[in-house]
């Protein structure tokens, strides 16, 4: 479970490298811990299950997951545009940005950088996984 750990204090760290994109800095750890718990730890078991032990791999599995959590908000954010108002009124607010759930409308170009900001914290968590998996396996 270590996963749940390392997501968050990567997040914090990625703060520091690269302001956050509208958010506070407590904002993105809860999302990293939030993504850790529901897409984290299911991709490392998946891994650990397939036997997964390559960088590249953990690299990508990590970077997936970090996506989780845009792409749940947004599909949230639609579905709920959709049940609510119907097709015309989430074309509309598309057109605008993209509608994020108790924050309101962010720019494409913004939500993009969360996304990568997203993607970068789950890939980087997933390589010093891979690190701390790999340093256990060698001889001592």
């Amino acid at each position: 479970m270590s996963v749940l750990l390392i997501a968050p204090a990567v997040a914090w760290v990625s703060v520091w490298i690269a302001a956050p994109v509208r958010f506070s800095t407590a904002t993105l750890v809860g999302i990293a811990v939030g993504g850790a718990a529901v897409f984290g730890v299911p991709v490392w078991f998946w891994a650990a299950d397939h036997v997964s032990t390559r960088l590249s791999r953990r690299l990508l599995l990590g970077g997936a997951a970090g996506l989780g959590p845009p792409i749940v908000v947004l599909l949230s954010a639609t579905l709920g545009l959709l049940w609510r108002d119907g097709i015309a009124d989430v074309q509309q607010v598309f057109a605008q940005g993209a509608p994020i759930p108790g924050y309101g409308l962010l720019p494409w170009p913004a939500f993009a950088v969360f996304s990568v900001q997203c993607w970068c914290v789950g890939a980087v968590s997933g390589a010093v996984q891979w690190a701390i998996v790999h340093r256990r396996r060698e001889p001592r």
